[in-house]
């Protein structure tokens, strides 16, 4: 099963392992609107990996020296590339292979191939075995 990037799923204290970024940090991301973190029932922070991204990304361009403001530009024109991009992105070989796996399995076939719309367009047509023998037939009358 593929995972969406979006899907929230680290807590705070994974989060702060994989970015090298204080809780305090990230909180203060948060708070800034650099990251928007899902939130459970109970108020805890749940991340994706998206949000890992961007916060690696606000980690290093801090590391480069950026003060906030610049980071908060940079976020906002990675946001809005990557807006873009979704809107115009090109079917990639991964795409086309995840497509074509899902459509092959016979089980995801059958409820497609028993609409009655499906069903209209496909017209069955004669075994080669039995064209054959009706040609032999017919042969055989003359």
């Amino acid at each position: 099963m593929m995972r969406d990037k979006t899907t929230p799923v680290y807590p705070m204290g994974t989060v702060s392992r994989l970015t090298g970024l204080s809780p305090r940090q990230i909180r203060y991301y948060d708070k800034l609107g650099l990251v928007t973190p899902f939130r459970s029932k109970g108020g805890h922070r749940l991340y994706s990996q998206q949000d890992v991204d961007d916060l690696l990304f606000i980690g290093g361009l801090l590391q480069k020296g950026y003060s906030m403001t610049e980071i908060r530009a940079e976020m906002g024109r990675r946001r809005q590339a990557a807006k873009e991009a979704r809107v115009r992105r090109p079917v990639t070989e991964m795409d086309a292979s995840f497509r074509f796996n899902s459509i092959s399995e016979p089980s995801s076939l059958f409820p497609v191939i028993k609409r009655p719309e499906v069903l209209k367009r496909v017209r069955p047509r004669p075994h080669p075995s039995r064209e054959a023998k009706t040609r032999h037939q017919e042969d055989k009358g003359k």
